[in-house]
């Protein structure tokens, strides 16, 4: 058996708060909607200008190659005149020598080197230092095809503050065999001042490596980390002639930051240029944007409580006043027949469903002797005794003027007729001002010959009738045929 369903004036402040929630919830997606399409766009832009300072560096660095690839092709012209029949003279080339390096200030020294490794012709001051076992001659040396060698950056033995790149070209006769190397040796600051450049984000840099991933130059931090390697084998390995950039988000081995990466190979030259951007310093600004949008988030949606709070206490105010009786406090007409309309639905399998339909005897009688101020008072006494001595689940409402409803659920005919018994006695023993008071009874059972809710209460209500015509103070029930009880003749009014 279920419990009879009371009348839900919960509704309308339910869907107050469903929308509230639902305002705040769309405030929110919109919001974070902005906030995630933002970054978006921010990471993007911050890619095309990590991919632009790439491109910028690979452009620039294969240009001071390019210059240095010129130069080689002079110390060539030096060392092998165009006009059949000369030779070089070395006194001529070690001065042509030393004026091209007077005429470049980023160039430390020149040298042409013999097939054995002895600096043959040298710019610098001094005897010249052993280069045997350096990279830049004995690349040429066991490597028969060679032709141009870009070197790692060393510290120079001639002057060991100072950090060069060895750019050497390999000078073979007929068959093959090394006959010279001709080498420049770079300052690697020049790279440093070449390729520097000033970024639009804070926090961008620019590398030049090879590809291993040691690093030739970088701006900023340039004496921090020129000659360090960058391990990020599987994404230069990505990069060739068809595939000349690449790009992805990682944290740097080199200062632990959280970095957009985009190389790019550098036509011509076995280097790669690399722009970086801290997506720290990128998403500043989005982030000071995001927490000013948390915080109007916070205050659009305090206030659309607050808006709900209020509406919540009108609409409950208003729920009241449309569901109570203004005079005695309980159920008014149009609430009470909505409660007896649920309870029907809930009871209409079992028929334990007693309606008792109350009238105040002789109340036309009290208002015309006393007033209606004195009847709106007897009025409410009857209404507070009903309402204190029916069952929790039972509901008194007023039905109109003097009638009162009471709604029973989940009680038999019987006892039914012993709640509305105590009813009536309870009002004649207690309310006897300003003259005795009493209540006449019908009662009605809801039944499955009852087509609707309105044949019940028309029941009960012509038992009321009945309850008048037999004398008042009395209960009648509606199948009920008998009688007046003995207690009825004794306490019967007329």
């Amino acid at each position: 058996m279920s419990s009879p369903r009371q009348p839900n004036p919960t509704e309308p402040m339910q869907r107050i708060s469903i929308i509230a929630a639902t305002a705040i919830l769309i405030l929110a997606l919109l919001f974070t909607s902005y906030g995630f399409f933002e970054r978006k766009a921010i990471l993007k832009y911050g890619r095309d200008a990590a991919a632009q300072i790439a491109e910028r560096t690979a452009l620039t660095g294969a240009a001071a190659f390019d210059a240095a690839q010129q130069l080689l092709a002079a110390m060539n012209l030096l060392v092998n005149p165009p006009v059949r029949g000369t030779t070089a003279d070395p006194e001529l080339v070690d001065l042509a020598l030393r004026r091209l390096k007077s005429q470049t200030p980023h160039i430390l020294d020149l040298a042409i080197i013999s097939a054995t490794g002895k600096a043959t012709v040298w710019t610098g001051s001094g005897a010249p230092p052993s280069i045997i076992d350096r990279d830049y001659y004995s690349y040429h040396a066991n490597n028969l095809n060679s032709t141009l060698f870009i070197g790692k950056p060393l510290l120079s033995r001639v002057k060991p503050e100072r950090r060069f790149i060895a750019i050497s070209k390999a000078l073979r006769d007929e068959q093959g065999n090394l006959t010279q190397v001709l080498c420049i040796i770079m300052d690697v600051s020049l790279l440093r001042d070449y390729l520097g450049q000033r970024f639009a984000i804070p926090g961008s840099t620019q590398l030049l490596l090879d590809d291993k991933g040691e690093i030739y130059t970088r701006t900023p931090d340039f004496e921090q980390y020129v000659g360090k390697t960058i391990l990020h084998p599987e994404q230069l390995e990505t990069l060739s002639t068809t595939t000349p950039t690449a790009g992805f988000y990682v944290e740097s081995a080199l200062d632990k930051k959280e970095r957009i990466v985009e190389f790019q190979k550098l036509t011509g030259y076995p280097l790669i240029a690399v722009g970086t951007i801290s997506v720290k310093h990128l998403l500043a600004g989005w982030t000071q944007r995001l927490q000013v949008v948390i915080l109007l988030w916070g205050v659009l949606s305090l206030c659309i409580i607050l808006v709900a709070r209020r509406a919540l206490a009108i609409s409950r105010k208003q729920i009241q006043q449309a569901n109570t009786d203004g005079l005695t406090g309980i159920h008014n007409r149009r609430s009470i027949m909505r409660c007896a309309s649920d309870m029907e639905s809930s009871q209409q399998d079992t028929g334990l469903l007693a309606l008792l339909m109350i009238d105040i005897d002789n109340f036309k009688r009290i208002n015309d002797r006393f007033g209606h101020p004195t009847g709106d008072t007897v009025i409410c006494a009857v209404a507070e005794m009903l309402r204190n001595s029916i069952r929790s689940t039972d509901i008194v409402g007023r039905y109109g003027g003097e009638e009162f409803l009471v709604l029973m659920p989940d009680i038999s005919r019987e006892g039914a007729q012993i709640v509305a018994e105590k009813l009536r006695l309870s009002v004649a023993a207690e309310l006897l001002d300003p003259i005795p008071i009493t209540i006449s009874i019908g009662v009605a059972m809801m039944n499955r010959i009852d087509q609707s809710l309105e044949q019940t209460l028309a029941r009960a209500d012509s038992a009321l009738y009945q309850a008048k015509a037999d004398g008042r103070n009395c209960i009648r029930h509606a199948d009920d045929s008998t009688s007046p009880t003995n207690d009825e003749q004794s306490t019967r009014t007329t």
